[in-house]
């Protein structure tokens, strides 16, 4: 096991084991070889379910606080955060400078790269209309569809088996014939779960903490 393997480890361990306080290694572009201080986020417990996830998306360099000590879990994503994230995910490859693919971003803003090379390579698509709505909260279905895409570009076995079904879920009609496939991928190996009460929630926000965990899963896959 390699010394980043190893910190990671060590880190799940000791968030599983911290009850009151609970250090996670702050967002830096990579992991080194040296050490590298811990920062304190408030509003992560030690024993929070999205604890370990949380700390490996920002010890990778893939998620960043919202400040020197707070992660803010429960604060929704925009489809230009997950854009961002997925772009990091891919080592954040060089993008040429262009005339945007969406009528809503611009070479200033600054998912412009992540957006430009998401499109480039079909893990993202827009509205339909034009534009790629940066700003608007990502829904969990197109959280889903967005990592199949990246699972898609990344290589991973995206086969579903056929007996497979979202019927369990009360609520499995309220997905869009758009992200029916991507959905049964993603809960089908995990990456996305249900909600307490057996909802699926397809249209429902996804938060910063969810986000964590699918992400993390997501790399599980490819071990």
């Amino acid at each position: 096991m390699n010394k980043t393997a190893k910190r990671i480890l060590s880190f799940a361990l000791f968030c599983v084991s911290a009850a009151s306080t609970v250090f996670v290694l702050g967002a830096v572009p990579h992991l080194d070889e040296g050490d590298v201080p811990p920062i304190a986020f408030s509003d992560v417990p030690g024993d929070a379910w999205y604890c370990s996830y949380v700390e490996q998306a920002l010890s990778l360099g893939l998620m960043n606080g919202t400040s020197a000590n707070r992660f803010e879990p429960d604060a929704p994503m925009t489809r230009g955060m997950v854009a961002t994230v997925i772009y990091r995910l891919a080592n954040s490859p060089p993008v040429m400078i262009r005339a945007t693919p969406f009528t809503d971003v611009s070479t200033e803003d600054w998912y412009y790269d992540a957006v430009v090379w998401a499109f480039d390579d079909g893990v993202v698509t827009g509205m339909g209309d034009g534009r790629f709505a940066p700003e608007q909260l990502i829904s969990r279905e197109q959280m889903a569809v967005m990592m199949y895409r990246y699972a898609q570009f990344a290589g991973y076995d995206v086969s579903v088996s056929s007996l497979f079904t979202l019927s369990g879920f009360i609520d499995a009609d309220n997905v869009s014939e758009f992200a029916g496939a991507s959905m049964s991928w993603a809960n089908s190996n995990n990456v996305i779960t249900g909600k307490p009460g057996g909802f699926l929630d397809p249209k429902g926000s996804a938060a910063r903490a969810e986000f964590a965990a699918v992400l993390i899963r997501l790399m599980e896959l490819n071990e």
